[in-house]
């Protein structure tokens, strides 16, 4: 993570491990959060950002996609470096699974990769009312 210049960076985290599984539920603003594909403990996994609130731009190699609040998008590190940009206060949920225990559950999982899932395919308002009361 790191500042992005010409704003105030504002970070509050909490991450938790449950065997394979990460979790990071993070309030950001003013700071490029990002991953490297050659980080080697992180290489088979898929990762799922979900924005519970706020907005913010995510890249995968040369592509670019804008996020809304609700929206979800899944990224695989093994494929190309990712980013996203978070210049104005933010709220999102961030998730680190396993590859070879989603693969089986999902079909043309690499198809699907760096897509950002629509509000309205998700289940994000039960979401953001279980967060409220978390």
């Amino acid at each position: 993570m790191e500042p992005l210049p010409g704003y105030a960076p504002q970070v509050d985290i909490l991450r938790w491990a449950i065997e394979d599984i990460g979790v990071l539920v993070a309030n950001l603003a003013g700071v490029r959060h990002f991953a490297t594909s050659n980080v080697k403990e992180f290489r088979d996994d898929i990762f799922v950002s979900v924005n519970l609130a706020g907005h913010c731009v995510v890249t995968q190699g040369r592509k670019e996609l804008p996020m809304q609040s609700g929206e979800a998008v899944l990224f695989s590190s093994a494929e190309a470096d990712f980013a996203a940009v978070r210049a104005t206060p933010m709220e999102f949920l961030g998730l680190r699974l396993p590859y070879r225990a989603l693969a089986p559950l999902a079909r043309n999982l690499d198809d699907t990769l760096m897509r950002v899932v629509p509000v309205s395919e998700t289940p994000m308002p039960h979401c953001n009312d279980h967060f409220e009361r978390v």
